[in-house]
């Protein structure tokens, strides 16, 4: 290991358009000065898989341990593509922060049905803060953040959540940790449901 930084994407499964993303993926690493690493299968032993959409889902909750190795790790979901240009994620948010975009502040009915599910599957008290839910798209941590992998039990909960398995954890967990979110915005996570709104023809 010769970088301070990692990106990690899982492309798990056939994931035809990954050979695209991968291009952009290798610039933008290059460029930075970041390892880049693909995980194409799964080591992890979970018992349920099929409650997940799909095996990245439950894998990303074991890569916590590339914060031994990294001072900074970048994990991208095998959809994102990256422009060269973009400036290095690990400038742009503070170490002592979790990067992310802040999926609760946008108005979501369903989203707000959702948070109240999350909180009958985590036994909260209160009902996680909008400000507080964010999407496990493209997420930037520091080794300050280590703690947000040690599942402590919570697998079981976390195999209910049939929705947002990993972002849902990861919102309740951050929260709990006390750790500070700075919010990326849409931009740096496009979903993909609404492309197809500002495509023009």
């Amino acid at each position: 290991m010769k970088n301070k930084v990692c990106i990690v994407t899982l492309s798990i499964g056939d994931r035809p358009w990954f050979k695209y993303v991968k291009k952009y993926l290798d610039l933008y690493a290059k460029k930075n000065g970041y390892d880049l690493i693909i995980k194409k299968k799964t080591k992890s032993k979970v018992d349920n898989f099929s409650s997940f959409r799909h095996f990245a889902c439950a894998e990303k909750f074991f890569l916590g341990k590339y914060l031994n190795y990294y001072d900074r790790l970048i994990l991208l979901d095998d959809t994102c593509m990256l422009s060269p240009l973009l400036e290095p994620l690990d400038h742009l948010v503070p170490k002592d922060k979790i990067g992310c975009w802040v999926e609760g502040n946008r108005k979501d009915k369903n989203l707000d049905s959702y948070l109240k599910r999350n909180a009958e599957i985590y036994n909260l008290k209160n009902i996680l803060p909008n400000n507080r839910f964010f999407n496990s798209g493209v997420l930037v941590f520091s080794k300050k953040h280590i703690d947000l992998f040690k599942l402590d039990g919570d697998f079981k909960k976390i195999e209910i959540d049939t929705k947002f398995p990993d972002q849902g954890y990861f919102s309740v967990k951050a929260l709990k940790l006390k750790y500070q979110l700075h919010d990326l915005g849409e931009n740096y996570n496009f979903v993909g449901s609404k492309i197809r709104h500002h495509l023009h023809y």
